[in-house]
């Protein structure tokens, strides 16, 4: 592999959990890839919830909440707005 393609590869800025490394399992992952410029993320979406009705939305929000934190931490906006 030459220094460009290592060089421009997406590489992982942010996951969640903090420890899924360690275990290899990440719920949650965003990437930057530096030859275009932009953000994409992973998620996961084989999980088991006890609570099938709030579990899985509570989860989410957690994932969130904490990337939001992240965000702000470092620098970046998190007041905008999306609409689809």
């Amino acid at each position: 592999m030459t220094d460009k393609e290592t060089t421009n590869r997406p590489e992982e800025v942010y996951h969640y959990p903090h420890d899924c490394i360690n275990d290899g399992f990440c719920d949650f992952q965003l990437f930057y890839n530096p030859e275009t410029k932009k953000y994409f993320f992973s998620m996961e979406t084989l999980l088991g919830f006890e609570d099938e009705g709030k579990g899985p939305k509570y989860y989410l929000k957690d994932i969130l909440c904490d990337f939001t934190e992240w965000m702000a931490d470092n620098g970046y906006k998190t007041s905008k707005k999306c609409s689809f």
